[in-house]
């Protein structure tokens, strides 16, 4: 890990301004059906909490899901790529072989909404440098943060010192909301130093019209960015005037 550059605060704060949260969402107004739970502090121990529960439940499931699918070989080859294939023929086996032998389809869960995963995954081969030799069914693959959670891995999942950032936020036991206004004042602060557009703050939008819904999902979109499952470069495309 290299040293990251701690910007002072120059930029607004955007997630954490309590006057446009109470705005947004005044306790005044929250209530609960039949009054349970009875107060919004127990409501929020208990959402955290299942929420906590959920989520290293699904990184335990991921990582074995994952190695499972990369110890795959079908003529002698591997079939998979983290959540990628090969190429085609050695995709449509596993595929076949999934949905027969495991009554199983993986794109139900690793395409469309599920898709999110693909944040999670990326990071495996830094959380876990052995992450083949080893075997998750015995251990030692467990979540490495506390404080930090599966929005913030997402939010800098392009970023060269994503770890960096995120071994920070775990330091100082930011909230979600804080590290996203951590990490847009460091975006902005990188950016006006190097004089050039290096990140931008972006939202991955997903819209269902049938149901007249946008679900919104903030990440730092990286100029250079090398897709680390694929190994392709998406840059950053500057506004048309």
């Amino acid at each position: 890990m290299t040293e990251l550059k701690n910007y002072p605060r120059e930029y607004e704060y955007v997630f954490t301004d309590k006057e446009k949260i109470n705005k947004k969402c005044s306790f005044d107004k929250i209530s609960f059906l039949e009054d349970t739970p009875k107060t919004i502090e127990e409501y929020i121990k208990l959402m955290s909490t299942t929420y906590d529960e959920m989520e290293k439940k699904i990184f335990d499931s991921l990582v074995k899901i994952i190695w499972l699918g990369q110890r795959f070989y079908y003529n002698g080859k591997v079939c998979n790529k983290f959540l990628g294939s090969i190429n085609y023929s050695l995709h449509i086996a596993f595929k076949t072989f999934l949905m027969n032998y495991v009554g199983r389809n993986r794109s139900f869960w690793f395409h469309g909404s599920g898709n999110n995963f693909k944040f999670v995954v990326s990071y495996f081969n830094d959380f876990f440098p052995y992450f083949l030799k080893g075997n998750p069914f015995d251990g030692g693959y467990e979540y490495p943060y506390q404080y930090m959670k599966f929005e913030s891995l997402g939010l800098v999942y392009q970023m060269p010192e994503r770890l960096e950032l995120l071994a920070y936020g775990e330091e100082k036991k930011m909230s979600m909301v804080e590290f996203l206004d951590y990490v847009l004042n460091y975006i902005n602060c990188y950016n006006e130093e190097k004089k050039e557009l290096i990140y931008e703050f972006a939202w991955f939008v997903q819209n269902y019209k049938q149901h007249q819904r946008t679900i919104n999902i903030p990440y730092v979109k990286y100029k250079f960015y090398k897709n680390r499952m694929t190994g392709e470069f998406i840059y950053i495309k500057k506004d048309k005037k």
